[in-house]
């Protein structure tokens, strides 16, 4: 149990390295909502206000809001500390609210155009808000002294996404059947991590608006891509490492019948159950940490682009000047172009077959974004790590095993090399998969069979097992977990301390946000 409880201290080290990903370079977050909202019903309306910022509402059947959330940085920077003022109030009073609210930050000029979308579950509603909520948009901005138009298409990103998407899932029929505004409710649903966009995409738009809402109130405040991926990566491998220790307990049980083989022969059929028990259970809890950790790592839109990349993107859109093309910090990355380009597309109709090879460009440079990362390490060294984890569990097994097959009856030995060789085709097949990509569908599949063999085994072991040893078994579990639970204080620990520093950004960015608008 030392060996398991230092190869788990060991790999937390790397929780440290990843950790400090979210305590620097953190920008402005979201608001909460987490707090007692009255008599607000259940969400059955989402909306989405595009300024850049970008902000979701969900509605209750009176049209209350009851939630409010940014969706992108600037979206955070703008709510950071207002939902109070925000959530309960009826969708129109919330619209002139937040207009006025961007305006003081500086993120409405005269001419600006503000996008809309609105989803409901009850019959008809949509279109009475959608119409409502842009001529209180129009009407607010007039009476600050702009003149702006709101209205209600989807972004070119949007599309673009989704028939990304579409490519990658190529059989999966709820992605093929995504209209690009459910595309919208399916993002914003999946945001907090806890559904897959294949799952989200085959609900229906009331489960939707209702999952929605409920990732509003749970996602922090200050929880930008960057810190979010960060974090999440980080509880992912935290949570590996945890099961890992745990799963390796009937391996330890085993293991002390090994020297009484001799006195008692029939151990000799059932004394790598143990060991084949982790190796499955492992393995399953690696396939679906990778489908995690692929999630927080797909979306690397800060990526700067290459010279060649923009110098071919301002050709093709006529432009010269591409100081358009760039963020605040002077860059032209995937997410300041896609940005240009959507309203550059809406303003200019350059024909489909110019629009085409602008998509084209967009989604090559998407893909080198997330190449890129991955060959820098942003997600790729946690993959490696866990795909370094099962190839050691196998590995040992494979080398413990192998001496002992010629002396096992045939019947065991069958049965072992079977164990054996799914194991080792398990391992190749990760880091095929590693190389060559990865999709939601392939994991969840290999996840569950995993677990079912897993499963299986752990049945064999409870009808094996001595009463003595199933207690040793629970005295050992207990033992992992009180050393699991000194090392939650120090993670949690780090976790506060990165929320904190992310805090005093957001409000640092806020505050030069306002004193730059005045």
């Amino acid at each position: 149990m030392k060996k398991t409880l230092s190869r788990l201290i060991a790999f937390l080290t790397l929780f440290a390295l990843v950790f400090s990903l979210a305590a620097c370079n953190i920008a402005p977050g979201n608001t909460d909502t987490d707090k007692e909202k009255g008599d607000i019903g259940e969400a059955k309306t989402f909306v989405s206000i595009e300024i850049n910022p970008s902000v979701e509402l969900t509605l209750d059947e009176d049209g209350t809001v009851a939630s409010v959330y940014g969706a992108n940085e600037d979206g955070k920077v703008l709510l950071w500390e207002e939902e109070l003022n925000i959530v309960g109030k009826d969708y129109e009073a919330a619209a002139e609210y937040i207009t006025k609210l961007a305006n003081e930050l500086g993120y409405i000029k005269e001419g600006h155009e503000i996008k809309t979308s609105v989803s409901s579950s009850l019959a008809s509603a949509a279109d009475t808000i959608k119409e409502k909520l842009n001529s209180k948009i129009v009407s607010t901005a007039e009476g600050i002294g702009l003149s702006v138009t709101a209205s209600a298409d989807v972004a070119h990103s949007i599309v673009r996404e989704l028939n990304r998407l579409k490519e990658r899932y190529p059989d999966n029929v709820g992605i093929q059947d995504l209209t690009p505004s459910k595309y919208k409710l399916v993002l914003s649903a999946t945001e907090g991590g806890e559904i897959s966009v294949t799952a989200a995409a085959v609900m229906s738009e009331a489960e939707l608006i209702e999952k929605i809402n409920d990732t509003h109130s749970k996602i922090e405040s200050y929880a930008t891509d960057l810190y979010k991926n960060a974090k999440g990566r980080a509880e992912i491998l935290y949570e590996v490492a945890m099961g890992i220790a745990l799963d390796g307990i009937y391996t330890e049980i085993y293991l002390e019948r090994l020297p009484l083989i001799m006195a008692e022969p029939s151990y000799m059929k059932t004394f790598y159950y143990g060991a084949v028990y982790q190796a499955y259970k492992s393995t399953a809890r690696t396939y679906s940490s990778l489908a995690d950790i692929i999630e927080f790592g797909e979306e690397m839109t800060n990526y700067e682009l290459s010279e060649d990349v923009v110098n071919t993107l301002a050709a093709e859109l006529g432009i010269t000047d591409i100081t358009p093309l760039k963020n605040e910090d002077g860059k032209v990355t995937v997410a300041s172009a896609v940005s240009y380009v959507d309203k550059f597309l809406e303003d200019n109709d350059l024909g489909d077959e110019a629009e085409e090879r602008i998509d084209d460009i967009l989604n090559e440079a998407t893909d080198a974004a997330e190449m890129a990362a991955m060959a820098s390490g942003m997600y790729g060294e946690d993959l490696t790590k866990l795909n370094m984890q099962i190839t050691t569990i196998v590995e040992t097994l494979n080398s413990t095993a192998t001496p002992i097959l010629s002396f096992l009856p045939s019947d065991v030995k069958a049965e072992l090399e079977a164990c054996l060789a799914d194991l080792n085709a398990t391992r190749e097949k990760i880091g095929v998969m590693l190389q060559d990509g990865l999709t939601e569908d392939e994991l969840a599949t290999l996840t569950e069979e995993a677990e079912k063999k897993a499963d299986e085994m752990k049945v064999k072991i409870e009808a094996d097992l001595s009463e003595e040893e199933k207690a040793k078994a629970e005295e050992l579990e207990e033992r992992v977990k009180i050393e699991i639970k000194k090392l939650t204080v120090e993670f949690t620990e780090r976790l506060n301390a990165a929320e904190a520093e992310a805090r005093e950004e957001i409000a640092k960015k806020r505050n030069e946000r306002k004193k730059g608008a005045k």
